[in-house]
């Protein structure tokens, strides 16, 4: 499962990269202006930030895993359980220099290559959309419009989602099945020539 979202990762950072002639474009998150790049270049940030990707993810489960174990200890010592809002406080505080330092790898090559005279104009959000979607499978999709009700609906656990506020609920859950649904039919429309 890890293997699987560093992959998706490492997919997501080189896509930046466009293929043009012999050489590449670098696209940073796909929408900015695009700065040519050599193959040797685009094939070194990628290896750089794989390697920093997966010293990160190591290092963060490393100190997540010891800082779970120094609260179990200090909260088993006094004969006290480890209470949710501390689990969730020491979650965000981990989080928090992950993404830090996440995002400081992801644009490595804005720092090194920015200057460079960019031969295009940036995306449109609504082209980065586009292409985002069609990156997304018909298999995914469908999967989510089935599936992500079904786990909203049990994360209400105990609440009547039928009755009262519960109802607020339903009409989240029902906002959610739209949005999905709405993207189908932009996957649809693009698929068939449409804008």
């Amino acid at each position: 499962m890890a293997n699987r979202h560093f992959d998706k990762a490492i997919t997501s950072f080189t896509q930046q990269f466009e293929l043009e002639g012999e050489t590449y474009l670098y696209r940073r998150g796909l929408k900015g202006a695009p700065i040519p790049v050599s193959a040797s270049e685009r094939d070194g940030f990628i290896a750089d930030y794989s390697r920093h990707l997966r010293r990160l993810t190591w290092g963060f489960a490393g100190v997540a895993m010891v800082a779970i174990m120094i609260l179990s200890f200090l909260t088993t010592a006094d004969g006290r359980e480890i209470g949710d809002v501390w689990l969730y406080g020491l979650i965000v505080l981990a989080t928090i220099p992950f993404l830090i330092v996440h995002h400081r790898i992801w644009n490595a090559p804005t720092r090194q290559i920015g200057r460079r005279m960019a031969v295009g104009k940036e995306r449109s959000r609504s082209e980065v959309k586009r292409i985002m979607l069609a990156q997304v499978s018909w298999v995914q999709l469908s999967a989510a419009v089935v599936f992500v009700p079904v786990v909203m609906i049990s994360l209400a656990g105990d609440r009547n989602i039928w009755h009262g506020g519960g109802r607020l609920w339903l009409v989240f859950v029902g906002m959610v099945e739209l949005a999905l649904l709405y993207q189908m039919f932009r996957k649809w429309q693009i698929g068939a020539g449409g804008d």
